[in-house]
């Protein structure tokens, strides 16, 4: 999960270039403030991270503290995509670096 829609655009084209995902397969769930209009962050997450709109899932809305509004923070995409063979890569990867001491 993280809230840089640049680095989520990165992790999501990333493993389409090297690994051959199917951007079609991704998933993303949104978790927003009760002051953040879900339609309206689903369409800006949704062209900014190439990803259809009707690959997310309904937004996590969390309720506001009344404290401080971040007008300018978009929410938190949570990344989803299920494939074994894929995670497999990765894990394969991750552990070869860390028997590296990367």
């Amino acid at each position: 999960m993280n809230s840089d829609p640049a680095l989520c655009k990165y992790f999501i084209d990333s493993l389409v270039k090297y690994f051959g995902a199917d951007r079609n397969r991704f998933h993303i769930l949104l978790h927003l403030h009760d002051y953040h209009n879900p339609e309206l962050q689903r369409r800006l997450w949704s062209n900014f991270i190439r990803v259809k709109e009707k690959q997310f899932y309904k937004s996590y809305l969390k309720q506001h503290s009344g404290k401080r509004l971040h007008m300018q923070y978009q929410g938190c995409a949570s990344i989803r995509y299920y494939d074994t063979m894929l995670a497999r890569q990765l894990l394969h990867i991750a552990r070869q670096l860390l028997k590296m001491g990367v």
